[in-house]
This record gives C-alpha cells, sequence and structure tokens, in this order.
C-alpha cells in the first residue's frame, strides 16, 4: 500500500539504486549473484507512476547488452551467511499456516526472522473464522468486510504474505540513457526477478497474487512489480544498521490484506510479526458487522492537499468524508492533535499533582478536542485514548467517578492499563 521509490546518485561517487515501496516450492531457496550492497551517500527520489510517455517506447536497441537474466544457485534452506538476494520459501518445514515466498536482501535479515523468539511460530487466530470477508464494492473493485461486531483491539485476521519483496532495488547507469529509461530498464530487470520468486508459488496463490489490483500500467512497472507497488504493505525488517536505510524495508503482499482499501478514516491497524512471519490486523475502534476494513496508504497526520499528493501514486482519489468536507480548521485538527492532546493532559495533571481538579478551561477544550476528533475519523489513533484517559481522570478529580469509569470503558482493555499508570491516575 506505499508506493515505489528510487534510490538516485546525484554524484559519480554515489551508486544507483532503485526500490519499490518488497526454483519451485519446497526446492529451497536460490541466491541471485546480482551484488546487493547499499552505498551509504545514496539517495531517495521516486519510480514514476501515471502515464509515461517513455514507458509505451521500444528501449534503445542497444539496451540487451546491460540488461542479464538473474542467474542464481542453489543453497541450503537454512542459509544465513550471505549478501545478495535469495529466493527462499518460509517457515520450512511448512506448519499448516500457509508459507511465503521471500526474496530476502541480506543473510542478517534473514537470521533476524529465523532467529526470532518463537520462531517458527503459528499465526494468531481471531475469535472466530472469517471475521472478514472479500466484497465487490462500486467504485473500488473489492474490499474486506466485518462479518461480525468487532470490540476495539480485538484481532480481525492474521494471514502469512503471498509474497514479501525488497522494496530496493539496484538501478543501472547506462551511459546515453535518460533517467526515464534507465528507471525503464531497471524495472525490467527486477521484474526478471520477481518473476522467479512467483514461479516458486503453488499454482493457486500465483492466480490468487495475479489477481489483485494493478494501478501502474503505464508507468512501465511489469505486472508484477506493479500489483506490488499498488498493495504493497511496508514492513521493516532491520536489515541494516541504519535504521533509515531503504533496505531495512520490505513489500509484504497479503491475499486478504491487499484487498482492503483506503480511508484517511482508517478503522484497523497493522503489525507485522516476524516469530510466525505473518501480518495481523487489529479494529482501532469498535466496528458493526457488515463494516468496511479501511486502511491509510498515506500519512493521515497533513493536510489534504498534502495526502492526495502521496496518494497519486496509487490511482487513488479518497472520497472519505474527510477529504470531502475538507476545511483549513480540520487541516489544522490533523497537524495538531497528538501535540494538542498531550498539552493538555500535561495540563490536567499538573492540577492533579496539586490536588486540584482540572481547569474548566482545559476540560473544556478537552471535550471540544474530543469532537472534533471523532467527527474528523481519529478516534482510533492512540491520542485519542490518552484524551479518553485523561478526561476520565477529570471526572474523577471533579468527584464524578461513574463519568470517569465510563470514558475508560471506551478504551481497549489492554491500554487502559498502561495509560491510567502513566497518567498517575
Amino acid at each position: 500500500m506505499k508506493r515505489g521509490f528510487l534510490l538516485r546518485a546525484q554524484e559519480k561517487k554515489q551508486k544507483k539504486i532503485s526500490s519499490t515501496n518488497a526454483v519451485k516450492k519446497g526446492s529451497g531457496p536460490d541466491i541471485s549473484e546480482q551484488d546487493r550492497k547499499v552505498p551509504p551517500n545514496a539517495i531517495i527520489t521516486p519510480l514514476s507512476f501515471g502515464v509515461v510517455a517513455e514507458a509505451e517506447k521500444t528501449l534503445p536497441e542497444d539496451y540487451k547488452q546491460f540488461y542479464s537474466e538473474p542467474k542464481y544457485q542453489e543453497m541450503h534452506q537454512d542459509t544465513v551467511d550471505f549478501d545478495h538476494l535469495m529466493f527462499t520459501t518460509i517457515p520450512q518445514p511448512e506448519d499448516g499456516d500457509g508459507y511465503s515466498e521471500w526474496l530476502v536482501q541480506d543473510g542478517k535479515t534473514k537470521a533476524k526472522v529465523v532467529r526470532a523468539p518463537g520462531y517458527p511460530a503459528r499465526i494468531p487466530k481471531p475469535r472466530l473464522v472469517n471475521m472478514a470477508i472479500v466484497k465487490e464494492v462500486p467504485d473500488m473493485g473489492f474490499g474486506l468486510f466485518t462479518s461480525c461486531d468487532i470490540m476495539r483491539g480485538e484481532l480481525i485476521f492474521a494471514e502469512r504474505p503471498l509474497l514479501v519483496s525488497p522494496r530496493g532495488f539496484p538501478t543501472l547507469d547506462v551511459p546515453g540513457y535518460t533517467q526515464e529509461q534507465q528507471r525503464q530498464l531497471s524495472m525490467l530487470q527486477f521484474e526478471a526477478h520477481l518473476k522467479i520468486a512467483l514461479g516458486r508459488m503453488s499454482a493457486s496463490k500465483q492466480k490468487a497474487f495475479m489477481a489483485l489490483a494493478n494501478n501502474h500500467t503505464e508507468d512501465g512497472s511489469g505486472p508484477i512489480l506493479g500489483i506490488i507497488r499498488t498493495n504493497g504493505y511496508m514492513i521493516d525488517l532491520g536489515d541494516d544498521d541504519d535504521p533509515d536505510s531503504v533496505f531495512n524495508h520490505y513489500s509484504a503482499m497479503g491475499e486478504l490484506a491487499s484487498r482492503i482499501n483506503h480511508s484517511c478514516q482508517p478503522n484497523i491497524k497493522q503489525e507485522f510479526d516476524c516469530a510466525s512471519f505473518s501480518l495481523q490486523f487489529y479494529a482501532n475502534r469498535d466496528l458493526k458487522a457488515g463494516e468496511q476494513l479501511f486502511y491509510s496508504y498515506c500519512y493521515i497526520n497533513t493536510g489534504v492537499a498534502e495526502r492526495r499528493a502521496e496518494l497519486a501514486p496509487h490511482g487513488v482519489v479518497c472520497k472519505c468524508s474527510s477529504c470531502v468536507n475538507a476545511t483549513p480548521a480540520s487541516d489544522k485538527l490533523r497537524l495538531t492533535y497528538i501535540q494538542e492532546s498531550s498539552k493538555l493532559h500535561q495540563l490536567a495533571l499538573a492540577n492533579w499533582k496539586q490536588g486540584q481538579k482540572t481547569d474548566p478551561k482545559v476540560f473544556a477544550a478537552m471535550l471540544k478536542l474530543e469532537r472534533d476528533m471523532i467527527n474528523e475519523g481519529l478516534h482510533g489513533e492512540d491520542p485519542f485514548y490518552t484524551l479518553l484517559v485523561t478526561i476520565a481522570g477529570s471526572y474523577k478529580f471533579a468527584g464524578r467517578p461513574t463519568m470517569g469509569d465510563n470514558y475508560l470503558k471506551r478504551c481497549p482493555a489492554k491500554v487502559q492499563g498502561h495509560l491510567i499508570h502513566s497518567l498517575c491516575l
């Protein structure tokens, strides 16, 4: 669900690297001969999207001398000492919860996963089977919907990705080629690696993968890369000492997860667990049966113009009420609600430490922020729960414990204890 991007050198000393947003099954992993070492001074710039004129043109006749088919050799499935691309199936042996094809950057990353505490763990199971189901949606293709009422914080579903692939790949530096031609050739090269990874899947998994939406059919992305750029969830597997390195990041493609549509008012949270190698989705507010699940493809703490610009590479025009009814006031709220919630908490806490109830003006500001966040669809975000607990404390110090308890009950159970302790209630 995050767009692809390009690492490009701006000086001769810098090596150019492009990046995306990610033998048959059971034969053991294979390793590419392509070197994956990353220069520390690489610079990130976006891949092209939309209608790219040069994508429609044939590459120069001499492109094949700069393009090479992937070469690989078979290695033992437990190998973690390597610094090239490896195609591997995980977990091995299979445990009944499915498997993922993983195009992994280097041994350090693979070691982090296979040596994670509890690995290989089974994926967690939700309270009921099929709590999320796929349905057709006008103007959206398909979407994921709840089949029952779900409480805040509940696991809705978890799954192993169909494919996990790097968000980074080397950019070929070809003299005489335009920047766009170099991008086109590099995407063609990376598509060849992705084709190998896809070919390792079962026929049913390949079919499920290729049935996913592709909003990158006119920018030169191959069919596999286009699907990844449209649907991939970014996960950080920490394969580099630098936490900001692009090669810490992978794109995970889930069969169900990739059916989740975008909204700037998300009602779910996503986590990735190394031990079970699974994508996990939780409700961030109470959900009713039949509600569509939404995840934000962009950063939500920005104004509508910035959100639209970030969504453009996905081919998404958001029609949530926050975008359709955006105002300068709603933009300001999204930019400031985190700081405002924290500020109000600190002001209330200062009163409580002196044995006083919350200042009436501060309390009124809390109630207004609560209403504004609900109206803007931000009531599933963590600062909202901090606000609820602060309001609860204010009611308790005002001698109205029942009202305070009602606010506490609106927080997920696993959040209540932590917040109450941290807020000294």
